[in-house]
């Protein structure tokens, strides 16, 4: 009975964001931050890609457990506007018109 009450409350989805956000705080106080203030340049640059790479994954867990997905999109482009691309910017070739030589008095005869 325990082992079914523990199963179904550690599934549930507030009590998985309340576990995530405790070993990410705990990842932050123990891992994180002492890497951050030691005299080494290697660790503290270490220490800042796992805090950044440490933020995405909650950033993206929030995301995906609390929002929608169709109305939380990133990068989706609208579809009601055709897509740019780089020839757009290409500035339009002018339209020269065909020169008529002027005729002389010896190409009349």
């Amino acid at each position: 009975m325990f082992n079914k009450i523990f199963t179904t409350m550690i599934k549930s989805r507030l009590m998985m964001s309340f576990l995530i956000g405790f070993f990410v705080v705990i990842m932050f106080h123990f891992l994180i931050f002492p890497g951050l203030t030691i005299a080494n340049t290697i660790i503290n640059i270490l220490s800042a890609l796992w805090g950044v790479m440490t933020l995405m994954f909650l950033f993206y867990y929030v995301r995906y457990a609390y929002f929608n997905n169709e109305s939380f999109e990133l990068f989706t482009p609208d579809p009601n506007k055709t897509p740019e691309t780089e020839l757009d910017y290409i500035p339009p070739k002018k339209q020269t018109k065909k020169r008529t030589p002027k005729e002389t008095k010896k190409q009349k005869k």
